[in-house]
């Protein structure tokens, strides 16, 4: 089963272990670098085969406006509605009142 947890990315080169995850340090959809000024929170999805996709705040935006029905979607296709734990799980890292569009 997918993961998709909570983490504040580090600046320094053991932004792996300050994530909690392995990282590729740059967000799966843009390419864009995750690691800007002293921290950057971002949301990480885990596939059944250990790979790790992350996400900024900006990119799961721009799929929620993209798809027209204000909800949020589940990675890593972005096809369907989020589930109750990733949402949950985006609530915890970016916080209630920001999720709330």
């Amino acid at each position: 089963q997918s993961q998709s947890q909570d983490t504040d990315a580090g600046t320094d080169g053991q932004h792996g272990r300050l994530c909690g995850h392995k990282c590729s340090l740059t967000d799966a959809i843009t390419g864009v670098d995750l690691i800007k000024g002293s921290k950057q929170k971002h949301f990480f999805w885990t596939n059944p085969s250990g790979d790790v996709f992350c996400y900024s705040f900006q990119t799961l935006v721009n799929i929620f406006k993209m798809n027209g029905t204000n909800t949020w979607k589940e990675p890593p296709t972005f096809r369907t509605e989020a589930s109750k734990e990733t949402t949950h799980r985006m609530e915890k890292i970016f916080g209630r009142n920001v999720l709330n569009m």
